[in-house]
């Protein structure tokens, strides 16, 4: 069976937007999970991998609802944000 590929549509916020600059992009998967998708940003090196590393805190919604376990299973035209955490002062 052929692997199917999906596309996620990605939103960045605050810090991140500013670092990537840009504020969303669509992103096609031929594996579909969350892991799947921050290997291949991750891939991209530089600012990528960077703030995508583990030693900077990323939050992740999926379709607007905060995601906090490690991975999960993304389908066609999920929506998934990342934005760091906020902070104030």
């Amino acid at each position: 069976m052929t692997p199917s590929i999906i596309t996620v549509q990605l939103r960045y916020f605050a810090r991140l937007r500013e670092t990537f600059a840009r504020s969303q992009e669509a992103v096609s998967l031929q594996e579909p999970t969350l892991a799947a998708l921050f290997d291949l940003l991750h891939a991209r090196g530089g600012v990528w991998a960077d703030e995508l590393s583990g030693h900077r805190i990323v939050r992740i919604a999926i379709n607007q609802e905060m995601h906090t376990s490690g991975d999960c299973t993304l389908k066609e035209g999920d929506e998934i944000a990342l934005f760091p955490p906020v902070t104030g002062g």
